[in-house]
Parts: C-alpha cells; sequence; structure tokens
C-alpha cells in the first residue's frame, strides 16, 4: 500500500515505481477485507478459494528469477484478485446501509476518497517521478542521442558499436 520498488531496500531501478505509493490505494485495505470476509461468510467458498488460490501463486513468478530484489511487474497479476476483493466489499458495504440519504452520503464520501487518492497519485506521478526516474537507472535515456550520433557520422568510422549492456 505505501511501498513500490523504488521504496525497497537495495533497489536501484526507479523506473517501476512512484515514491511512496504501492501497488495499491491505502483506501482499499478494509474493502479488501471485507470482501474477504462477505465470500467466507455467504458460503462463496468456491469463489473464495479461487481468489485465495490465486493470491497464494502469484508471487511464485519471482521466485525463479535471479534477481534478489522485488519487481512489480513481476507481481502485478495479484491485483486483479485484490480488485475483485475490493468491489465485493464496496458492494457489502453498501448493502449494510438502508436509508437511502446516507447510502447516497456514504457514496458521495467514498467517491471524494477514491478521487483524492488518484489525484495524489496522478500528482505525484506527473510532478515528482519524472525527476527522478529519468536518471541512468530509470529510462535509459540517451539511446537516441546516441544513434542519431551514429547516423550523422557513419561515413567517419568502419565499425559503430553500441553494447547491449544494461546502462
Amino acid at each position: 500500500f505505501k511501498k513500490g520498488d523504488i521504496d525497497m531496500p537495495g533497489q536501484s531501478f526507479s523506473m517501476y515505481s512512484v515514491r511512496g505509493f504501492g501497488q495499491l490505494h491505502l483506501f482499499q485495505l478494509p474493502f479488501i477485507i471485507s470482501g474477504g470476509i462477505y465470500l467466507l461468510r455467504r458460503k462463496g467458498y468456491k469463489q473464495f478459494a479461487v481468489i485465495a488460490l490465486w493470491l497464494i501463486l502469484y508471487p511464485l513468478g519471482s521466485c525463479f528469477t535471479i534477481n534478489a530484489s522485488a519487481l512489480a511487474t513481476r507481481s502485478i497479476i495479484g491485483v486483479v484478485p485484490l480488485q475483485i476483493l475490493t468491489a465485493i466489499g464496496i458492494l457489502w458495504s453498501l448493502y449494510f446501509i438502508k436509508n437511502v440519504t446516507f447510502k447516497r452520503l456514504y457514496i458521495g464520501i467514498l467517491s471524494i476518497v477514491i478521487t483524492l487518492s488518484f489525484y495524489n497519485y496522478l500528482y505525484t506521478f506527473y510532478t515528482k517521478y519524472p525527476l527522478y526516474s529519468s536518471s541512468t537507472w530509470g529510462w535509459q535515456y540517451g539511446a537516441r542521442d546516441i544513434i542519431n550520433y551514429f547516423v550523422q557520422n557513419k561515413n567517419h568510422y568502419d565499425q559503430l558499436i553500441l553494447a547491449p549492456e544494461f546502462n
């Protein structure tokens, strides 16, 4: 919820996440929990079993890699069942509110919280993220300039080589 790749110890890549943000928004946590409780209480064991199995198995993709550090791209598939649980939790919470006025108020407040959460992420993504992700350990800026140099100077050299190694 609060840490992405860049916030993990020993992580040097800055291109896969925004500082201070994880794969999920914090407002989702109570809904994920309540969605799981709902599936267990409503005898939705088959649905719960599928989602639980999905959540147990998705980290295995990272287990078979050489790189010891976590990468969000390897675990993004695990976000799907958590989104499903979030949706179920939101719908279940609406079920408890019988009064139409309170239900509208709840939906309005929830909409504001979700909008502010997304705004905060997008603001950080478009203002702060570009400042630290454009480094050499970020998006590898500069390859286009090298290729342009190669094209302009190809007649001055017998051979121009761009090494394929990272950075």
